[in-house]
């Protein structure tokens, strides 16, 4: 009989629900679950209904970077006690995802899969190896989904994993119509391989991601996406067309994001698509692209009268100052969240940005940490203390800010300080938050003396104004005084009230 203790939990031989071994692998979170509720435990005080509700919001199941160690849970679940198995199988929302796992691994639960989760919508992970020919995927693949095609009517998402290279016949093992689909994440382990296009009908699909895949938009069937995420592709000028026409397209988009898409070819297809309008676009990221010039056109082509958070990053690792909006004012009325990371040319993008959006209330702009000890900073920090300063003043009422909070790295306080003192970043206010990188609030200390008092004394005048929160960890051993300098006392940084990366800040912002 087959064990899931030797196959890491994917059913077995029959189909028998009473045959179904489930002894979780030593060493396993399950396992552990085991061992810790082989006595009575609060659980079986639990009344039934309640105990269904947790485990209705149970994981499906745990993956690693090794496909083979995916662990399925609700199989593990059922063995740590009577009580458990009853309850479990009587839960339908436990049995909602079905992994279909790598070609080594047996397909034996699906079945069991599909008949206790009754009728409930289905939520589908394909693992697709590379290892079978060309000529053998079709039928060894479409065997595999065999039990669940019947059931079509009932996938609500589907993920495809696919190790190696993309194939061009994805959509050959699926069935021709899936009428209830809404979501659609479709990835791959390396990139190249020809264009793959995607025939399954598929209308009332709103949800659209792809990673490492050449997608062919120019016969993309889809028109009412509202969530579409493309990440990490090499595309020439045709494929960079027909994906903005997709885009085009789909006008009830509400969350757009392109990730570290790097363009080849010199044409501008942009020419011939004057204007791109998304009503209900709230939040746009472009994020980790090489092309800055890129980036600044489609802004300036994208009409989004709704929109509210804009995140643009570049690559990291450029130097180019190019960072053109072919000055073109932005049509984003209603921005209220703008982060800018490791932008090129920040002078120009964060006075064009604010320039033309003063509906910001949360403004982030992230440069590389500084390790300088001395008070001018250089490079990303220095060009954004320009921009701040070239803000216009409180006078000009038309492009007047109304900040909330201003998230930081890169930035020497006092660089903040002298804006707001001009009123340049809107009215103090005294709920307003500033969150300053930790590297920027302490020395090296290769700086003299005044360089401390000018520290100690800027953030001093911040905090007694607003409210001042520290993120992130230090890079190196930083000093915040002189005489700590002097001890050889470095900080210890630890948070206070935010997480320790910038991510972290920022979704808390987007929670408000």
């Amino acid at each position: 009989m087959y064990s899931p203790s030797d196959e890491g939990g994917w059913g077995n031989d029959s189909n028998d629900e009473s045959t179904i071994s489930t002894e979780p692998p030593e060493g396993s979170s399950s396992h552990r679950m085991t061992q810790v509720t082989s006595t009575p435990s609060l659980f079986d005080l639990l009344p039934v209904e309640l105990l269904s509700t947790i485990f209705s919001f149970v994981p499906a199941y745990t993956a690693t970077s090794d496909p083979d160690r995916i662990e399925v849970i609700p199989t593990h679940l059922i063995s740590v006690s009577s009580r458990f198995r009853s309850v479990a199988i009587i839960t339908p929302e436990l049995w909602t995802t079905i992994v279909v796992p790598p070609l080594n691994k047996h397909i034996d639960h699906i079945p069991v899969y599909i008949a206790r989760s009754t009728l409930l919508p289905l939520h589908l992970v394909v693992h697709l190896s590379p290892s079978v020919p060309a000529y053998q995927r079709r039928s060894v693949f479409k065997k595999r989904l065999s039990s669940l095609v019947p059931e079509r009517h009932r996938w609500k998402s589907l993920h495809i994993h696919m190790a190696g290279r993309q194939w061009k016949d994805i959509t050959s093992i699926l069935p021709n119509d899936l009428p209830n689909l809404k979501g659609f994440r479709i990835e791959c382990e390396e990139l190249g391989g020809g264009l793959m296009t995607f025939d399954t009908k598929a209308h009332k699909m709103s949800k659209l991601e792809t990673v490492r895949i050449n997608m062919d938009w120019s016969l993309a069937p889809w028109r009412r996406l509202e969530e579409f995420q493309i990440s990490h592709v090499i595309c020439d000028d045709v494929y960079w067309h027909h994906f903005l026409k997709t885009v085009q397209l789909n006008v009830q988009l509400r969350f757009l994001r392109i990730n570290a898409l790097r363009k080849q070819g010199q044409a501008n297809y942009l020419d011939a698509i004057t204007r791109i309008t998304l009503p209900n676009l709230h939040t746009l990221h472009i994020t980790k692209m090489t092309s800055g010039n890129l980036v600044g056109q489609f802004l300036a082509t994208v009409d989004a009268s709704n929109l509210r958070e804009l995140v643009i990053s570049g690559a990291g690792h450029q130097t180019s100052s190019e960072w053109s909006f072919q000055g073109a004012p932005f049509s984003f009325p209603t921005l209220e969240r703008l982060l800018l990371r490791d932008v090129p040319g920040a002078v120009q993008v964060v006075r064009q940005s604010l320039l033309w959006a003063p509906s910001v209330k949360h403004f982030a702009v992230i440069g590389q940490s500084q390790t300088s000890g001395v008070r001018g900073y250089t490079g990303t920090g220095q060009s954004i203390s320009i921009a701040l300063r070239g803000l216009p003043k409180p006078e000009n009422t038309r492009h007047q800010l109304h900040l909330e909070s201003l998230t930081t790295r890169g930035i020497p306080p006092h660089s903040i300080k002298v804006p707001l003192e001009e009123g340049r970043l809107g009215i103090i206010w005294e709920s307003m938050v500033i969150n300053i990188h930790v590297d920027d609030t302490a020395l090296s200390g290769t700086g003299k003396e005044d360089d401390f008092h000018h520290l100690e004394e800027t953030m001093t005048w911040l905090r007694k104004r607003v409210i001042v929160r520290l993120w992130g960890q230090p890079s190196g051993v930083r000093y915040r005084t002189w005489d700590a300098v002097q001890k050889r006392a470095w900080t210890e940084h630890t948070d206070a009230g935010s997480a320790g990366a910038l991510e972290g800040v920022w979704s808390s912002l987007i929670l408000q």
